[in-house]
């Protein structure tokens, strides 16, 4: 049987091993039998990788001061460790990766649930640790929160001032001011 290696470039510095893939014959209901690809997970985990590399890029990182981190950015960066490129979805994201040419048949799914589910059980287990991270150690966050805001959350078809003016609108967007007159209501506003 032949192992094929799964492999997302995140950036010019950073290379994620995604595990192996092979292809088989999977048994549907009616006992006809249909092609599938069976993906198995790297180890490490693509979390536990995009961490290492958060750690070696921040080693000389002047860490933020103790000032109120924006909620915004906080988020966009755990989404970018915890889902984007920390979880199978960066292969299914990854557009240089080719179509496998069965999922033409109506029968063969994009994205089955076992995939799904996988997604949903690394990003619940990367939340987790990114949590615990917070919590124990606050200075070291900040560095690998501070890194993680360098992590791109687009595909590399757009260029780093599209991914930061993103990050930009999306922390607007998230900010008191914004939520106040969005909504209408009276919201602390903290300054910095």
């Amino acid at each position: 049987m032949q192992h094929l290696q799964l492999s997302v470039n995140v950036s010019d510095t950073l290379t994620l091993d995604a595990g192996w893939w092979e292809e088989t014959m999977e048994e549907t209901a009616s006992g006809k039998p249909l092609p599938c690809r069976l993906i198995h997970p790297p180890e490490p985990t693509m979390y536990d990788q995009v961490l290492r590399h958060l750690e070696m890029s921040s080693h000389e990182t002047k860490i933020p001061s103790k000032s109120q981190l924006d909620f915004g950015e906080v988020a966009l960066a755990t989404i970018a460790v915890c889902l984007r490129w920390g979880t199978y979805f960066a292969v299914l994201a990854d557009r240089t990766k080719p179509i496998w040419p069965q999922t033409e048949q109506k029968e063969i799914s994009m994205i089955g649930d076992e995939e799904m589910a996988r997604i949903n059980i690394e990003a619940s287990a990367a939340l987790a640790q990114w949590i615990v991270l917070m919590r124990a150690n606050d200075s070291h966050f900040r560095k690998m929160f501070k890194a993680a805001q360098s992590l791109p959350m687009l595909p590399p078809l757009l260029d780093e001032n599209t991914n930061n003016k993103l990050y930009q609108t999306i922390s607007f967007i998230n900010s008191p001011q914004s939520l106040s007159w969005l909504l209408g209501i009276s919201v602390p506003i903290y300054v910095r």
